[in-house]
């Protein structure tokens, strides 16, 4: 299985957030399920991985855009990333 279906996969098994993203994609957005899914709530969990060594953000997007879309964790895959480099990835975000 290649390393985008499995980080899909286990960031599907975490409860309280929405992947989005293709399976085979290296990208993902991650939202709150609940109404805690705001800016500053990300952020917070953002900051925590960071204590981790885990390097995630939140997504941002220009004021002038017509449509902005939910705030959400901007997660991008790096190839080199071992196995148990996305399990603890999956630990630190539950």
């Amino acid at each position: 299985m290649n390393k985008s279906k499995y980080l899909h996969q286990k960031l599907l098994n975490i409860k309280g957030y929405v992947i989005l993203g293709e399976d085979i994609s290296p990208l993902k957005h991650l939202r709150l399920t609940n109404s805690f899914n705001t800016i500053g709530r990300l952020e917070e969990i953002v900051q925590f991985a960071q204590t981790r060594d885990i390097t995630i953000t939140v997504a941002r997007y220009l004021n002038d855009e017509h449509h902005l879309p939910e705030p959400s964790i901007r997660l991008i895959l790096n190839v080199e990333m071992t196995d148990e480099e996305l399990e603890f990835l999956c630990t630190v975000l539950q």
